[in-house]
């Protein structure tokens, strides 16, 4: 069997997570642990830190983590040597932030935050271990973002909720981001089907919309100024707030997560968007209260934040038989509803 080796910083995906200590684990390794007493924590969720994102730069491994204050990066390349390197002041900190996001293009590391008058942050990490470079900081096209994910091969930065509903901008010049559409103020009925999109994963210009309680839709973008619905999930097994997916490797298979508790996570057959099938249901089975939160494919393996239960990898070669083949525990967060 795989023995799975990963940061505990994975789990900054969880809204709260607050264990320094090695809990409960089964084919995992912990081999760095950090964390920072003097940062603050949100005052809606207690939460300091709140996003992870993982890069590979001139040959080198790096993570890079959201907190209250703004954005971390640490070379993870040696293991015994892991070190913060850099951080990059958010353009609002403090209590009065719970969320950024972060996805890199081209020698960029993009960042969005999902409170105040934020601004779109890029940041030149081709120079990295040794330097990086702030290339761009304002809010002239917007200030909030709750989530983004850039189409590499469209150029194309896909900016979900926050100021708006989804906006698509153009990264022809990765410095210079132009608006290609404002999907609410352009695309006829958008807010009366799609509306609000929480998250979002795309590929070849194919974007599944992750659109809370209006469910799943999957959205052709590629002519970006005329987008079109050709399928979408809104009443599933298990159904709540449509939160997070990441499409296999394959393109088969979509996993679906609903930020809600007690809801499992969906493995969906989108082969057929015009027939998105349930193929498999499945959790971690702890409590009434567990909440699945994000989710990244890495092959038949399926990479899964909880909120109270820490993370976990599915491995779902066989869809109809998905098995738990790793977890390690990273909260002490008692369970509840909330």
């Amino acid at each position: 069997m795989t023995k799975f080796y990963t940061l505990l910083t994975i789990s900054l995906t969880l809204l709260a997570v607050t264990s320094t200590q090695a809990q409960d684990s089964d084919n995992c390794e912990l081999v760095y642990h950090w964390s920072n007493d003097e940062l603050p924590a949100s005052f809606a969720h207690n939460n300091t830190y709140n996003e992870i994102w993982g890069v590979v730069a001139n040959g080198r491994d790096y993570a890079i983590i959201g907190s209250t204050m703004g954005t971390h990066i640490f070379d993870i390349t040696d293991e015994g040597s892991e070190s913060e390197i850099h951080f990059i002041e958010g353009a609002v900190t403090g209590g009065n932030i719970v969320h950024r996001d972060y996805h890199d293009y081209d020698g960029y590391l993009y960042i969005v935050c999902d409170e105040g008058p934020s601004t779109l942050q890029i940041v030149d990490i081709s120079g990295l271990p040794d330097v990086i470079d702030v290339v761009y900081d304002s809010g002239a096209l917007f200030q909030r973002s709750h989530n983004i994910f850039i189409d590499a091969d469209a150029k194309m930065m896909y900016v979900c909720g926050g100021n708006n509903q989804l906006n698509l901008y153009s990264l022809s010049d990765p410095v210079d981001p132009q608006l290609v559409v404002n999907c609410s103020a352009s695309v006829p009925n958008w807010s009366g089907t799609v509306g609000y999109v929480h998250d979002i994963y795309v590929e070849d210009g194919i974007a599944y919309c992750n659109a809370g309680g209006n469910g799943l839709f999957i959205v052709d973008f590629t002519d970006p100024t005329n987008p079109q619905i050709i399928g979408d999930l809104t009443d599933y097994e298990d159904s709540g707030y449509n939160h997070s997916g990441w499409l296999h490797p394959d393109g088969q298979y979509y996993a679906l997560a609903d930020e809600t508790h007690g809801m499992r996570i969906k493995l969906l057959d989108v082969s057929d968007p015009t027939d998105i099938q349930v193929v498999s249901l499945f959790g971690v089975d702890i409590a009434p209260q567990s909440i699945p939160h994000n989710l990244i494919f890495e092959g038949d393996y399926l990479h899964v934040s909880y909120y109270f239960d820490g993370y976990y990898v599915f491995d779902i070669s066989d869809p109809l038989n998905v098995e738990i083949v790793a977890f390690y525990d990273t909260s002490t967060v008692p369970h509840s509803n909330g």
